[in-house]
């Protein structure tokens, strides 16, 4: 699938986006709610990613999966934080590196999310995020190495 087809929303993206972020008007605030809502509710898809490690062809991916299966790969994860960071006009990055699972390094994606307040970019990875906090990790880069930006909305 290609980038632009996987960080497409829907409405019901948009809308649940909207409805974590609530009144909250700061910028590290809602990505931080966004963060943590994709943490809690998109688990990670193992079976897939054996299946995607021989032969990418035909499996779906994107935001749009990951919203509606509650599961995926780090790339859906990533692609749906995308999605919901700018249904509430969030600038979002999408960088892919390695990350280190505990065992090995491997191929990842994770995000970048603008803090307009502070004038920076913080690391958030909403895939480690459902073993631990990965929002604005002050050792981020630990377990995540030559992160590379893949796009920026």
């Amino acid at each position: 699938v290609s980038l632009d087809e996987a960080i497409k929303s829907n409405e019901e993206i948009d809308a649940t986006a909207r409805q974590v972020v609530g009144s909250e008007e700061n910028s590290v605030q809602q990505g931080y709610l966004l963060y943590q809502w994709i943490s809690r509710n998109i688990d990670y898809d193992y079976d897939k990613a054996a299946l995607i490690s021989q032969d990418s062809e035909g499996i779906a991916s994107g935001a749009i999966t990951a919203f509606n299966t509650r599961t995926g790969i780090c790339f859906d994860h990533s692609s749906l934080y995308i999605a919901m960071c700018r249904a509430v006009g969030l600038k979002v990055r999408l960088i892919s590196g390695l990350g280190y699972s505990g065992l090995t390094w491997g191929d990842h994606a994770w995000n970048q999310v603008h803090a307009d307040e502070e004038g920076r970019w913080i690391n958030v990875d909403t895939t480690f995020g459902i073993g631990g906090n990965y929002f604005d990790k002050k050792d981020f880069y630990v377990d995540h190495r030559y992160a590379v930006i893949q796009g920026e909305w």
